[in-house]
């Protein structure tokens, strides 16, 4: 299943920080809240997590979340062990499918290799 990322409008009005990576486990969670209505949070959840490369603690302020090209995963997937012996087209076509989730920063990008990223509302009672 492809997942999208939820649009945001005004991304640049949502602080976000890593509430969670289980390495382990291979999921990643990212809290979002808006800055002027602290009631509007969900996270994204990222799962089969790869690659990460990125401060884990850090609260930043701007939701600038994008998918990378095939070819600017194919780069990062290449470094890693486990996907040296796969050919493009099996990395790039199901079921091993692995997306480049990107996150811009003001003094970086972070990149996140996952089979999945999905948004999910967090209600509050």
């Amino acid at each position: 299943m492809d997942y999208q990322f939820p649009h945001l409008k005004n991304p640049e009005s949502y602080t976000c920080k890593i509430f969670d990576y289980n390495k382990g486990h291979g999921q990643l969670r990212i809290h979002l809240r808006h800055l002027e209505n602290p009631e509007k949070q969900f996270y994204y959840i990222f799962g089969s997590v790869e690659y990460f490369s990125g401060q884990l603690y850090k609260r930043w302020n701007g939701a600038h979340f994008s998918i990378g090209s095939d070819s600017e995963m194919l780069e990062i997937a290449r470094r890693l062990e486990d996907f040296n012996n796969r050919s493009d087209d099996e990395l790039i076509g199901s079921p091993f499918r692995r997306k480049l989730y990107k996150i811009k920063l003001p003094q970086d990008t972070t990149l996140i290799l996952a089979g999945t990223g999905v948004g999910i509302t967090k209600t509050l009672r």
